[in-house]
């Protein structure tokens, strides 16, 4: 249950943060008012990055957590770096644009650093 907990807040972080980048992007260019109505299209359309962001954080954590035996703040840093660097390189791949791959960057990075600290409940028996 506990990592339903991690992908849900990982992904609505990534997400908003996200959303949040493009819409202030938008607002500094000067186009906001041209784009005010297509959160709901927005919101749908880009989901498949925070999606890929958390494939990516999980598989770099099940990597660097099972196969070496790191401290806790050396793995939370590489898997960081890991995930920030792939996702948003990604999505250069794709779109070819340093501003949306940035903004990738820029939210990845924050759900990355704030995945490892959810606490998780546990039981002693």
């Amino acid at each position: 249950m506990d990592i339903f907990k991690k992908i849900i807040a990982g992904f609505l972080i990534c997400h908003l943060t996200f959303l949040s980048l493009i819409y202030l992007n938008l607002y500094r260019v000067g186009v906001f008012e041209n784009w005010r109505d297509s959160f709901n299209y927005a919101f749908i359309l880009f989901s498949y990055i925070p999606i890929l962001a958390l494939i990516e954080y999980f598989l770099f954590h099940f990597i660097f957590n099972k196969l070496f035996k790191l401290q806790s703040t050396t793995r939370i840093v590489l898997v960081t770096i890991l995930t920030v660097s792939a996702n948003s390189f990604i999505i250069y791949l794709q779109l070819k644009d340093f501003t949306f791959a940035g903004m990738t960057a820029i939210s990845t990075l924050l759900m990355s650093l704030v995945l490892p600290f959810i606490k998780t409940k546990r039981t002693d028996s």
